[in-house]
């Protein structure tokens, strides 16, 4: 409750000093955050386990260690790879945008990035298979 009193109050001392133009700034990059964040977070729900039982079903069992193993590995070094590349890219806009007066074009512009990112990911989990295939069997001889 503290943080929306605080953030009102300077959203309103801005409005009192005639600063429309930074509230207005603030409310569109706020929107486009929480949308982002929620979108985000909707589809990593919606998607992460389908996607992971879609890559183990055409295993064999006896491949499932290494291949468990394989995609953490991927999954540890694919995040924080995304993150700097995105931090830094936003450090990259922010330096033109300092240049140039507006800071949140700088923000927003690196949400539309990662908006445009997750549409990607979610064309390609669109053609994830709907009905995931038995795996085959092995025996030994």
């Amino acid at each position: 409750m503290h943080s929306t009193r605080s953030s009102c109050a300077v959203m309103h001392w801005c409005a009192d000093r005639g600063d429309q133009r930074e509230v207005r700034e603030a409310l569109i990059v706020g929107t486009v955050f929480v949308v982002s964040l929620l979108l985000r977070g909707m589809g990593q729900g919606a998607i992460g386990v389908p996607s992971l039982s879609a890559a183990y079903s055409g295993l064999p069992k006896q491949e499932l260690p290494m291949a468990t193993t394989t995609l953490n590995i991927v999954q540890r070094l694919g995040g924080p790879t995304v993150t700097t590349l995105m931090a830094a890219f936003l450090a990259w806009r922010m330096h033109f945008a300092v240049l140039a007066g507006g800071m949140s074009s700088a923000f927003t512009l690196s949400f539309l990035v990662l908006a445009v990112l997750h549409l990607l990911l979610l064309v390609s989990t669109l053609r994830l298979p709907r009905v995931l295939p038995k795996a085959p069997e092995v025996t030994c001889a």
